[in-house]
């Protein structure tokens, strides 16, 4: 079958492991081949391939694999990890977006590849141990609103990540390694914070039969809700509400954050945003106690990072609390923006390598 991209990075090399990573989504299906010596992964090769043009997950696999046989027959791999955009469970998960499903079982009878299928998110969650805390370009430390910049401690690091939808799951040091464990935190109920945001869930709710999560509130069509909201209260902005309802849904959210650095309204959306996603973080680091680092992660704050820092916005937000003793708990807090949003096959090859190798 034709893919979209194929790339060899290098294809010789002593490994202890050859390791497939899959990555699948709505729009691309990639796959890449790892070597892995130690906790060390080498990008060997990787693919790309349209997933709407593919109506089972053999059918690229089996190309990929194809390649690498008439390459180097020694870098074919004996393990693996596939990340999908959508719900997996026992080792099964269903495209969201797509008419076909990845099955690590089958996977394994068919290719003799051990296989782990695991969420998109829980791949991302396997990818934060791999990414340098030093490096700017992966990692952004936030400060705390008294400028301080805590020191990451302990065995627990937490990640919360709106995109498409909310993700969030934690990790555990297992020895030398970390472990990721899902969650479905995203759909825990919203908790409003002032009259204002109590207003904006009243307004929310009444598109679903029970009270929402936060993902209504605090997903891409977060900011498209708050919108709305704001529309329905008369926001006073005819040209940009204009361009705005021009838009798909889908589109909105992005040019409502590009037009908030000239309007006014767009800007005051966002900010309510970003004081939602500081609440939510703050719940997250407050169930998981991440002293390691909590990890907001996504494509939201990773083309918004000024929204996040400006006025200390997200942090304020982030560490107020009704206790004194919880607000010291949330001030001791590391808090990283992900910048390196795109390493979900590191983290694929990467629980590959903890949980099967």
């Amino acid at each position: 079958m034709d893919a979209i991209e194929k790339s060899w990075l290098l294809d010789h090399g002593t490994f202890d492991h050859i390791i497939l990573a899959g990555d699948i989504g709505g729009t691309h299906t990639n796959l890449a081949l790892f070597g892995e010596t130690g906790s060390r992964l080498t990008m060997l090769y990787k693919c790309a391939y349209a997933t709407q043009k593919v109506s089972s997950f053999f059918e690229p696999l089996g190309d990929f694999l194809s390649d690498i046989e008439a390459r180097n027959r020694a870098l074919r791999p004996s393990l693996g990890c596939v990340s999908v955009a959508g719900p997996a469970r026992y080792n099964y998960c269903k495209l969201t977006n797509a008419a076909w499903a990845v099955d690590g079982k089958a996977v394994e009878e068919r290719f003799h590849i051990r296989t782990q299928v695991v969420n998109d998110f829980n791949a991302l969650s396997y990818a934060i141990p791999l990414l340098d805390r030093e490096d700017r370009n992966q990692l952004l430390a936030v400060p705390h609103s008294d400028g301080t910049l805590p020191q990451a401690s302990g065995d627990v690091m937490a990640v919360v990540g709106a995109g498409t939808g909310l993700g969030t799951g934690f990790l555990v040091r297992h020895g030398d390694d970390y472990r990721a464990y899902p969650s479905e935190g995203g759909h825990s109920d919203f908790s409003a914070f002032d009259e204002e945001t109590i207003e904006l869930k009243r307004f929310v709710m009444r598109s679903y039969p029970a009270s929402p999560g936060t993902e209504p509130f605090l997903a891409g069509r977060g900011i498209a809700n708050i919108y709305h909201f704001y529309k329905s209260r008369g926001m006073d902005t005819a040209n940009e509400l204009a361009e705005i309802d021009a838009l798909p849904e889908s589109e909105r959210p992005a040019r409502i954050s590009a037009l908030a650095k000239s309007s006014a309204s767009c800007r005051k959306i966002m900010q309510l945003f970003v004081r939602i996603y500081g609440k939510y973080a703050a719940r997250a680091a407050l169930m998981y106690l991440p002293t390691d680092g909590l990890f907001i992660a996504g494509g939201i704050v990773g083309k918004n990072v000024p929204f996040f820092l400006e006025d200390n916005l997200f942090m304020q937000s982030f560490e107020q609390s009704y206790l004194n003793n919880i607000h010291e708990v949330l001030m001791g807090i590391p808090v990283y923006i992900v910048r390196d949003y795109a390493s979900s096959l590191y983290g694929a090859a990467n629980a590959a390598r903890v949980l099967l190798a």
